[in-house]
Protein backbone atom coordinates (compact mmCIF):
# COMPACT_ATOMS: atom_id res chain seq x y z
CA UNK A 1 0.00 0.00 0.00
CA UNK A 2 1.21 3.44 -0.46
CA UNK A 3 2.05 5.64 1.98
CA UNK A 4 1.39 8.36 -0.46
CA UNK A 5 -0.11 9.54 -3.52
CA UNK A 6 1.01 6.84 -6.42
CA UNK A 7 0.88 6.61 -10.27
CA UNK A 8 -0.86 3.32 -11.49
CA UNK A 9 -0.78 2.45 -15.28
CA UNK A 10 -2.17 -0.65 -16.88
CA UNK A 11 -2.71 -2.40 -20.07
CA UNK A 12 -5.71 -4.65 -21.61
CA UNK A 13 -5.55 -8.57 -20.93
CA UNK A 14 -4.30 -10.11 -23.91
CA UNK A 15 -5.64 -13.42 -25.05
CA UNK A 16 -3.18 -15.38 -25.91
CA UNK A 17 -0.98 -13.20 -23.38
CA UNK A 18 1.09 -10.97 -25.17
CA UNK A 19 3.77 -10.06 -22.29
CA UNK A 20 6.53 -8.40 -24.37
CA UNK A 21 3.65 -6.34 -26.30
CA UNK A 22 1.75 -5.01 -22.72
CA UNK A 23 5.43 -3.92 -21.02
CA UNK A 24 5.70 -2.10 -25.05
CA UNK A 25 2.68 -0.90 -24.64
CA UNK A 26 2.80 0.66 -21.32
CA UNK A 27 6.70 2.26 -21.01
CA UNK A 28 5.31 3.40 -25.07
CA UNK A 29 3.11 6.01 -23.08
CA UNK A 30 5.39 7.83 -21.02
CA UNK A 31 7.84 10.27 -21.73
CA UNK A 32 11.48 9.63 -23.02
CA UNK A 33 12.64 12.74 -21.67
CA UNK A 34 15.60 11.88 -19.59
CA UNK A 35 15.69 15.01 -17.77
CA UNK A 36 12.31 14.60 -16.27
CA UNK A 37 12.56 11.13 -15.25
CA UNK A 38 15.62 12.94 -13.14
CA UNK A 39 13.76 15.50 -11.85
CA UNK A 40 11.07 12.85 -10.51
CA UNK A 41 13.93 10.57 -9.63
CA UNK A 42 15.60 12.97 -7.25
CA UNK A 43 12.02 14.24 -5.76
CA UNK A 44 10.43 10.93 -4.66
CA UNK A 45 11.47 7.44 -4.61
CA UNK A 46 10.62 5.08 -8.00
CA UNK A 47 9.45 1.79 -7.53
CA UNK A 48 8.55 -0.52 -9.98
CA UNK A 49 5.94 -3.75 -9.51
CA UNK A 50 5.14 -5.48 -12.26
CA UNK A 51 3.05 -8.83 -11.62
CA UNK A 52 2.14 -11.67 -14.30
CA UNK A 53 -0.87 -14.15 -13.09
CA UNK A 54 -0.86 -17.49 -15.00
CA UNK A 55 -3.64 -19.75 -15.04
CA UNK A 56 -1.41 -23.05 -15.33
CA UNK A 57 1.60 -23.82 -12.99
CA UNK A 58 5.18 -25.32 -14.60
CA UNK A 59 4.55 -23.16 -17.62
CA UNK A 60 8.10 -21.06 -19.00
CA UNK A 61 7.94 -17.79 -20.31
CA UNK A 62 10.97 -15.69 -21.88
CA UNK A 63 11.24 -12.25 -21.49
CA UNK A 64 12.92 -10.58 -23.76
CA UNK A 65 15.18 -6.80 -23.68
CA UNK A 66 13.22 -5.50 -26.50
CA UNK A 67 14.55 -2.76 -28.62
Amino acid sequence: MAKAGSWLFEVERREPGDLDGQIKELFGALTQDLSAWRTLAAKYKPDLFVGMFMRCTGTAYIFTAGE
